[in-house]
């Protein structure tokens, strides 16, 4: 990230404090990217999601679905050659669930919950 803003930068492994960590980042007008695993275990189902790629966080909001508190990411895929398919994606019923439509966002960019964000991305 440095070397394309000239900006100071840090790493981070995807903890516990991941949610105050984009909140709090995204508060600070900070730019922040998150990089997919390198590789993930034959036959698993990344449901879109590119191997060893970076995406952007734009956004974030808090929900609740089904009396718990769920924290979505806004990301974007600069390339938007693929499409999030899990949890939250713009054909989820869980929009629905929570009474909204599903959003129309601009193409390559989707909502993700940190759950998922922990279990297919390592830094950000």
């Amino acid at each position: 990230m440095r070397s394309l803003t000239g900006a100071p930068a840090r790493e981070y492994d995807l903890g516990d404090d991941l949610e105050s960590l984009i909140m709090s980042s995204l508060g600070q007008e900070f730019i922040i990217s998150i990089s997919s695993k390198l590789e993930y275990e034959k036959g698993f189902d990344t449901q879109g999601i590119v191997p060893h790629h970076s995406f952007g966080i734009v956004s974030y909001k808090q929900v609740t679905h089904k009396e718990k508190k769920v924290t979505l990411a806004e990301l974007v895929n600069p390339y938007a050659h693929s499409n999030w398919q899990g949890a939250w994606c713009a054909s989820s019923p869980f929009w629905q669930d929570i009474g909204f439509e599903a959003p129309v966002l601009k193409p390559g960019h989707f909502w993700i919950s940190t759950k998922d964000l922990r279990r297919l991305f390592m830094k950000i």
